[in-house]
């Protein structure tokens, strides 16, 4: 909300450097911190193991398809 109150431009918008400078980044709490590494590191673990997923799918049908050919 900080950048879109501030940023400026026509069709792209700009934020300067003072801008920048004076925004409010918020500190969170070691457990909140923890929460969202752990959040993280799970949703890594999933999209590896979607992609391994597709992956043997994939061999799978292609597998299937040579045999019937």
């Amino acid at each position: 909300m900080q950048i879109e109150r501030d940023a400026s431009g026509s069709v792209i918008a700009h934020w300067k450097s003072e801008q920048i400078k004076k925004l409010k980044v918020p500190i969170l709490s070691k457990t909140i911190q923890i929460k969202i590494a752990d959040l993280v590191h799970k949703s890594h673990r999933a999209c590896q193991k979607a992609k391994a997923l597709l992956e043997k799918a994939k061999r799978e049908v292609e597998e299937l398809i040579e045999k019937k050919q």
